[in-house]
């Protein structure tokens, strides 16, 4: 089976967020998580792709490392920005700008010629290995966070965190996605395509082609200002169930493992099916 389809090695550079906000969506350079090359264990150059064990202890290396980085930033952006979701909509939006996606022919080479859905099936099942290693990394965060009373206080920014690099690894799969099914999403400048992205993971839906090809009113105050409010009000939900990450003990792990893995799974299936390639 061929894996490593992303990794921890191409989530983007990480850069500090900007704290402005603007009445409409646009990208910004934010605290997104980094995504760099894929690795190279995913069949490339005859390389034994990794085990599911191996990837999944991959993911949450990188998890237990990024996580807290991502935290600091959800705390100097404050309180108020996290709770009312601008840094979130920041950071989701510059990680739809950076992260690094492969073509069709890229993602048809490492997965040794298999078929388009074979391999929608693949990235959506190796997407969904990488979002419950976080949010088990999360999990146990929190946990070894609850030991100690003045670090309550942290864990709102550590949920806020662990919503951010989810969805960047979920923006990943989105525009692979698209790629496997020729619809490759390039965007113009001006953060177009942020938009399409992100636009797709809140809507579940793949971008038209008319869109694709410039038929979109991609620009206007009112398409941003209607991103902006799906793009809130996902974020706040997803947000929420990752609540579960706060049960005590490592049944936060488990749970937010879980959780992760089933939203991963269902926005995979249902946007390559929307897509024209059905993985069942």
């Amino acid at each position: 089976m061929s894996i490593g389809d992303q990794g921890p090695d191409d989530l983007g550079p990480r850069a500090r967020p900007e704290p402005a906000w603007a009445d409409r969506v646009r990208p910004m350079p934010s605290a997104a998580p980094a995504i760099p090359p894929p690795p190279t264990g995913d069949g490339a150059g005859g390389a034994r792709p990794p085990t599911d064990d191996e990837l999944t202890n991959r993911w949450r290396a990188w998890a237990f490392d990024t996580i807290p980085e991502m935290a600091r930033s959800a705390r100097a952006a404050g309180a108020r920005s996290v709770l009312n979701g601008r840094w979130l909509v920041d950071t989701t939006m510059a990680a739809g700008e950076r992260v690094r996606l492969r073509d069709h022919a890229t993602l048809t080479m490492h997965h040794r010629g298999r078929s388009d859905s074979a391999v929608a099936r693949t990235l959506a099942r190796n997407a969904s290995l990488g979002t419950a290693a976080i949010g088990a990394a999360t999990g146990a965060l929190v946990t070894f966070q609850e030991a100690a009373p003045p670090t309550w206080a942290a864990i709102p920014f550590e949920l806020a965190a662990e919503t951010a690099i989810v969805v960047a690894v979920e923006l990943k799969l989105v525009g692979e996605l698209h790629n496997l099914a020729d619809r490759e999403i390039l965007g113009g400048g001006t953060g177009e395509r942020s938009m399409l992205l992100v636009g797709s993971w809140a809507e579940k839906r793949g971008v038209s082609a008319t869109v694709l090809l410039g038929g979109g009113d991609l620009l206007s105050r009112q398409t941003r200002n209607a991103l902006a409010r799906t793009l809130r009000n996902r974020l706040a939900g997803r947000m929420g169930r990752n609540l579960s990450s706060l049960i005590p003990l490592m049944a936060g792990a488990a749970a937010g493992a879980e959780i992760n893995r089933r939203a991963t799974r269902s926005l995979g299936r249902d946007l390559a099916e929307d897509l024209g390639l059905p993985i069942g």
